[in-house]
């Protein structure tokens, strides 16, 4: 029977019948979605160095940390903590940290670029032929028009004052 079952805690469990307790541990619960905290340092030639370190809101003495990346499934490292190197303008490529305990793991994923770089904003579009051509004929209207008033407009207010 088990008596007082706390995470991370012993547990007494009778052993056969006897009067003696033995201890069990649990190690850990279910993790949650681990979060990334991000820092960034640009350098002077492009560069950004960035860390990325991963929490999963356990104890660190039974969770285990690895970072890769989801195209190539390689480990880039084991720790809590990552430092990577971004060039400016390189293509995007996520890292993901999964945290492992003895019970379960959970991942999330990050991406250098958008660390580095900010988030990628929509572009506008450039102005086209047609816009520029039609704002430029808004213009010289706009220009005929005031120089009609000053030609026509304006004198005959003039004449008409005794």
């Amino acid at each position: 029977m088990w008596r007082g079952s706390r995470p991370g805690l012993p547990t007494n469990v009778p052993s056969r019948g006897r009067n003696e307790f033995c201890s069990v541990h649990q190690y850990g619960e279910r993790l949650s979605k681990p979060e990334i905290r991000v820092h960034p340092v640009m350098t002077g030639n492009g560069t950004c160095n960035v860390t990325f370190t991963c929490s999963a809101g356990e104890r660190a003495r039974h969770l285990n940390y690895a970072w890769t990346r989801p195209a190539g499934g390689a480990v880039l490292a084991t720790e809590e903590s990552l430092l990577l190197q971004h060039r400016l303008g390189d293509e995007d490529s996520p890292i993901t940290c999964t945290a492992t305990n003895p019970v379960s793991n959970s991942s999330a994923s990050v991406s250098p670029k958008v660390a580095c770089e900010g988030p990628v904003l929509p572009q506008t579009p450039a102005l086209s032929y047609c816009h520029a051509k039609g704002i430029l004929v808004l213009g010289v209207l706009g220009a005929l028009l005031a120089g009609i008033l000053m030609v026509h407009v304006l004198p005959a207010r003039e004449q008409r004052r005794p």
